[in-house]
């Protein structure tokens, strides 16, 4: 047989009777809404938004015409049918309809049987051990992790980046434990130990997948390690795993860090700009510490820790470390990698905030007590606990009542509390009482936060709020 025969035979037979499960190695794209999945050789597939930018990283497996999906970060599931000889792959979805991915460019990859797993359904759940046991390293992930055995995750991060985000969020919450379990969900983080904060990084270095990177830049942040969050979102820009990433690489490298950041001793003074997707565009610190930030909102700044802190209506501060007099960088979670600028300098010096007597919360009275008996006995956080159970149960008025106690004793989160009550009650009492408070003593925190308005935004936020429901009622019936 000549021996073109032969090669032409092979061919054929390889075409033919090449294996089911033979990878799909190839570029598959959503032209609805132009989403693309990218299969790579080593078992992974990134899925790409319309602008390019990763959203997720996936294991697959191939059996016959079946494909199936695992989010690397994550464990979720999900399988895929090719359709269209072959040309396209079908993801079904019960409440979304099915999404058809047409192929767009093919490439070479090898099977790989250790996936075979993936072909399971998802581990239910507390039965972990037993999915561990039969092969499903998603669900040893998930074990080690409800068991807290770090020693475990650590030697799991070294192969999966779902192990790596669960080691960091039980870093995340040792660093951040908390004394007082009403301080609330704004409170500041704290950032991890020197060692952890390496280990989190080199596992972004490491696996490329977003949400572990960004949240491995982000701690990198947190501790004032600024040089090396700038090297990190280099990564991410060159990997695709952040619209913004290259913006904040390209303007963080552009700034000299020194080993460690100066306290802050002074308030800043003047407009201060930010132009990478900054919460507030526009600063200007003004006289006694008062901020006019977007909408024209008064917030008042203050020296805390070296750091500038801003109270917002969340209970919690916009936080800035000041690399220098004209560059302010933020720190919060609102405001994280934001660099804010002074282009000039301003007409006057501003003069000093007012220092506010403030008194913290108490932290006597916990979840094993009555918080009735504690506030009886003259306890701000049992009266504090009143206020929120009323709120719970949409009784605002006994919430007001409650919140006045503790703002009245000069606790700030009570006076915001008080003042929150207006968006639903309307009660303009509540700021006759603040005005009553300030007369009495003109540093008493309730004076600064009728400086900085925030009675009348609540106010205008009821308002707003009973217009659209009187609009609502107001519109005619639709017919059938």
């Amino acid at each position: 047989m000549p021996r073109w025969t032969t090669l032409c035979l092979a061919l054929v037979l390889f075409c033919c009777f090449s294996p089911a499960w033979a990878a799909p190695c190839a570029s598959y794209l959503d032209q609805k809404i132009g989403y693309r999945l990218l299969f790579q050789p080593d078992g992974t597939v990134q899925e790409y938004n319309k602008d390019g930018v990763v959203q997720a990283v996936h294991q697959y497996y191939r059996a016959g015409q079946s494909v199936w999906l695992r989010n690397y970060e994550t464990g979720y599931g999900q399988q895929y049918q090719f359709v269209g000889n072959g040309k396209q792959l079908k993801k079904s979805d019960s409440s979304w309809g099915d999404t058809i991915y047409i192929q767009q460019q093919r490439n070479s990859c090898p099977s790989l049987q250790k996936l075979g797993y993936l072909t399971k359904p998802e581990c239910s759940y507390g039965k972990e051990k037993e999915c561990c046991a039969a092969g499903d390293s998603n669900a040893c992930v998930a074990d080690a992790q409800s068991s807290a055995n770090i020693p475990i995750l650590q030697q799991q991060c070294r192969t999966q980046p779902q192990a790596c985000l669960g080691l960091l969020e039980l870093y995340d919450k040792a660093a951040n434990k908390r004394d007082n379990p009403f301080s609330g969900m704004y409170a500041e983080k704290k950032p991890l130990p020197a060692a952890q904060l390496d280990e989190i990084a080199d596992s972004c270095s490491r696996f490329k997948t977003p949400d572990l990177c960004r949240k491995a830049v982000q701690q990198l942040w947190r501790a004032q390690r600024f040089s090396q969050s700038a090297q990190l979102f280099e990564t991410l820009c060159k990997a695709n795993l952040d619209e913004h990433a290259c913006a904040r690489h390209k303007q963080l490298i552009s700034l000299q860090f020194p080993k460690a950041l100066a306290s802050a001793t002074t308030l800043p003074c003047g407009e201060y700009l930010s132009t990478v997707s900054a919460l507030s565009g526009t600063m200007v610190f003004k006289d006694r510490g008062m901020v006019t930030i977007s909408l024209g909102s008064q917030l008042r700044a203050r020296l805390e820790d070296g750091l500038i802190k801003l109270r917002h209506d969340k209970g919690g501060d916009f936080v800035f470390a000041r690399l220098s007099d004209t560059i302010l960088l933020g720190m919060d979670d609102w405001n994280n990698f934001e660099v804010y600028r002074r282009e000039s300098a301003p007409q006057q010096v501003c003069q000093a905030p007012i220092i506010y007597k403030e008194e913290p919360l108490s932290s006597n009275c916990g979840l094993d007590k009555d918080p009735a008996v504690c506030c009886q006995a003259g306890d701000t956080q049992g009266c504090n606990r009143l206020g929120s159970m009323a709120a719970l149960a949409n009784n605002w008025k006994e919430a007001a009542l409650q919140y006045a106690k503790v703002c009245e004793k000069g606790v700030r989160v009570g006076c915001e509390n008080w003042i929150y009550t207006v968006g639903k009650t309307g009660d303009e009492g509540v700021e006759a009482g603040l005005k009553k408070l300030c007369a009495k003593d003109d540093h008493h925190v309730a004076c600064d936060l009728l400086e900085t308005d925030r009675v009348t935004q609540a106010m205008l936020g009821y308002e707003l709020e009973k217009m659209l429901k009187e609009t609502k009622t107001e519109q005619p019936a639709k017919k059938p």
